[in-house]
């Protein structure tokens, strides 16, 4: 979370956009958030990619979702887990493995899966899909399970310092070129 402070000027400008033009001032408000917004976004994702090697077409800008409302502005992501097919694994299709499926994570570290196999299941109300799965032994009820790892939530970061005071300049930079483009028309 950051705060801005805004110049006198733009101060001005902003208020009188609100006493007038209620909508086009909380609209200008919402677009120079969400501006700010995506610069994070795309760092985020590059240093997601750095760290994790999950494929890219599961990481992509569409995987975030931006809202501005009220002078307030988020990024959103995914908590659910990512199956783990989706990042780098030594057998990439189902067939009878030659040698234990060895996984990647993190870009810095490969484990060899003992247990983990391709399956086929069905989803609810879907047709069959292909997966990877866990042995569980000792459990009773369930004797396998679905292969899952970090969700993009749990994959990504808090702002460093540096990413917020750019986030704050272009902020209000884009905010002064809408008050700009609506007093000069």
């Amino acid at each position: 979370m950051f705060e801005v402070e805004i110049d006198d000027v733009l101060k001005e400008k902003l208020t009188k956009t609100f006493e007038k033009m209620p909508k086009i001032a909380k609209k200008s408000l919402s677009e120079s958030l969400k501006k700010a917004i995506r610069e994070f976004r795309k760092s985020n994702i590059e240093k997601i990619k750095e760290n994790y090697s999950i494929d890219d077409f599961y990481i992509k800008a569409g995987s975030f979702k931006i809202s501005a409302k009220n002078g307030e502005g988020t990024l959103a992501a995914s908590t659910k887990k990512t199956g783990i097919e989706h990042f780098s694994i030594s057998q990439k299709y189902p067939g009878r493995p030659k040698e234990r499926i060895k996984a990647t994570i993190k870009s810095s570290k490969t484990t060899e899966m003992s247990t983990m196999f391709w399956a086929f299941y069905k989803k609810p109300g879907k047709r069959f899909t292909v997966g990877l799965f866990f042995r569980n032994r000792e459990s009773n009820e369930r004797h396998i399970t679905m292969a899952k790892t970090a969700s993009l939530f749990g994959m990504s970061r808090e702002p460093t310092k540096e990413e917020l005071h750019k986030m704050e300049e272009l902020f209000l930079k884009n905010l002064r070129a809408e008050m700009t483009q609506i007093w000069e028309s």
